[in-house]
């Protein structure tokens, strides 16, 4: 299962949900943090791919996930636990916790990776007065790699280059090495995923023009399938029996789907819509508050504006067919789980507080943007890293109680940003098994000097997130516990999981298909993915990739094969492969679809 999902471009914990990148900087001694964090802009769409992973598990499925895994990490330090272990065994209650967990990440696996790559691949920002927190996060980073840049055109600058970063020749190999990938290997959800999502956008499509902003579909789907209270309760259940307990998971899963289906589609993503834009109204302005000490500022913001906030929580509710109750039942199952397992909290450890604590607050993302290692050597006013060659690679601000002077091995430096309040953080330090001690700091805002003295508000929530790094490899840490929750599932028991999983997002595609036919069907997806369906000549390969390309461009059939013959590609041969899968298997690989007054021509892959 593993402990993350990640690209070449960074990594998303799925426990702590703490987005770690650390690009190599052009230059990294200059003084501004513009520039060590400036990144290509070919990156743009992986870099999407992890914030909207990060997006997915800051949800109430996620909150459930974590936990899950925080109340077993403090049972491991359970004598109990830890007796049974060195026999072999694992006790009851506490290997329920460890399988609801892990199967749970294998169900919802086809997802998380199916809508980070559909907003990879195929999101833009549109029309839609919503942008979703991934592609807003996207837009601020991008904006550090512009040396110059106007508010009236940086969102439609940031949109062109998103969508040239689809369509250099590495991104046509990652596409058509996507594509191929085997369903029967280990990363067999990635093509599941991303077929599952294609068609339920192409069904979204054809109900609603608001969703011709493909970002906005990433974000009420992201919504309907992973912040549903139901789905949380259910995953904290550990009384139900195993084999129950995922059925009602696997119907759970099936009714939100089933609201790409709802007649009302158009009347839901417009309450949807309204609802995300007064929240945004209301919390925007406010969300320094939030992270800063004034927390009876941030408390006195909620009460002032609370009838306005409760009205846009109820029109996401209304959106996806949530019932304030929902999320009643969702807090009963969550306290019903703390109090069960209330006894391993007295075996717990300062440091495991430390381990789980969340690098990123509620609708924020944390980012680590670079980290790196060597000698600190402190001056009147700063502190320099050097690397092995002794060249100052990173600067910050002295703190205080380090004495002029003072030099010594094995220091690390962190960039850290906080995309929405348009913040940077710049923090040396040593770290050992004793403690932390904090060489300097530097803070940043967009437009404003370098601030030294907010540093301490956000040096805690740094060493946070270095503490539950450390902490991975100490006994009872996340690797330990991943493996616990590895072993936890006997080999049907996460076949079953895992089947649930793919089902789900095949049985989108596959809903047209005779039942005779669907089996014969997911079994050609291996091992060359789609092109089991479509061929796998040469020239129906590079065709099939850059139709799904340039797809994203929601482009009518006949733009779509003028773009194919500008590139000599087999424009026919494809065409005929599609319409023999349709003719012989039943299956329709693209359809077209009426929008707005367009005609858009949305292929299946």
């Amino acid at each position: 299962m593993g402990s993350s999902h990640g690209s070449v471009a960074g990594m998303v914990s799925q426990i702590t949900n703490a987005l770690t990148l650390d690009w190599e900087p052009e230059k990294p001694a200059d003084p501004s943090p513009n520039v060590e964090a400036r990144f290509p802009t070919t990156s743009l769409p992986l870099l999407l791919h992890e914030l909207t992973h990060h997006q997915c598990f800051l949800s109430a499925v996620g909150d459930s996930l974590n936990n899950l895994w925080r109340i077993s990490i403090a049972a491991t330090r359970d004598p109990r636990v830890e007796a049974a272990a060195e026999r072999g065994e694992v006790p009851d209650d506490f290997r329920r916790l460890m399988q609801n967990f892990a199967a749970g990440v294998l169900v919802y696996e086809p997802w998380i990776e199916g809508v980070a790559l559909f907003a990879e691949w195929d999101a833009v920002p549109g029309r839609s007065e919503v942008a979703s927190k991934a592609m807003t996060r996207c837009h601020f980073l991008h904006l550090l790699s512009q040396t110059d840049f106007s508010p009236d055109t940086a969102w439609d600058r940031f949109a062109r280059e998103l969508v040239a970063a689809r369509r250099t020749g590495e991104a046509r190999a990652r596409k058509r090495n996507l594509l191929s990938v085997d369903l029967s290997e280990g990363a067999g959800h990635y093509l599941a995923g991303y077929l599952g999502v294609r068609a339920l956008y192409r069904k979204a499509l054809s109900r609603s023009a608001l969703f011709l902003d493909t970002d906005f579909f990433c974000s009420f789907l992201t919504l309907a399938l992973f912040n549903d209270p139901v789905a949380a309760a259910i995953l904290m259940d550990v009384d139900t029996p195993y084999q129950e307990w995922l059925e009602r998971l696997s119907r759970r899963l099936d009714n939100r789907l089933d609201l790409f289906d709802a007649p009302d589609l158009d009347r839901r993503a417009r309450q949807h819509e309204a609802a995300s834009v007064t929240a945004e109204r209301v919390l925007g302005p406010h969300i320094e508050a939030a992270d800063s000490a004034s927390l009876l500022q941030y408390a006195g913001m909620i009460a002032t504006h609370r009838d306005e906030l409760l009205a846009a929580h109820d029109g996401h509710n209304a959106s996806v067919d949530l019932a304030g109750t929902d999320w009643t039942r969702r807090e009963a199952a969550h306290l019903g789980l703390l109090m069960r397992f209330r006894p391993v909290y007295a075996h717990a450890t300062p440091l495991d507080a430390a381990t789980v604590e969340r690098a990123s607050k509620k609708q924020r993302v944390f980012i680590r943007l670079r980290k790196v290692h060597g000698r600190a050597v402190a001056g009147e006013q700063d502190v320099g890293l050097l690397n092995a060659e002794g060249r100052v690679v990173a600067r910050v601000d002295k703190n205080d109680r380090i004495p002029d002077g003072f030099a010594c091995d094995g220091a690390t430096y962190v960039l850290f940003c906080y995309p929405e309040q348009f913040t940077f953080f710049r923090v040396m330090y040593v770290m050992n098994e004793t403690g932390v001690m904090l060489l300097g700091g530097t803070y940043y805002r967009q437009g404003a000097d370098p601030d030294k003295s907010r540093n301490a508000l956000y040096f805690n929530a740094i060493m946070n997130n270095e503490r539950a790094e450390y902490c991975r490899e100490l006994p009872g840490g996340e690797r330990d516990t991943l493996e616990l929750a590895d072993a936890s599932l006997a080999a049907e028991e996460a076949a079953a999981a895992r089947s649930v999983g793919q089902d789900s997002a095949l049985g989108v595609v596959l809903r047209e298909v005779d039942d005779d036919r669907r089996d014969e069907l997911v079994g050609r997806l291996s091992p060359l993915g789609v092109f089991g369906w479509l061929g796998r000549s040469p020239r129906i390969v590079e065709a099939s990739t850059l139709l799904s390309l340039h797809a994203s461009d929601l482009a009518s059939s006949r733009e779509l094969r003028e773009r194919l013959l500008a590139e000599e590609a087999d424009w026919d041969g494809l065409t005929e492969a599609i319409a023999r899968v349709r003719d012989v298997e039943g299956l329709e690989l693209w359809s077209e679809v009426h929008a707005d007054g367009r005609a858009i021509l949305c292929p299946a892959f």
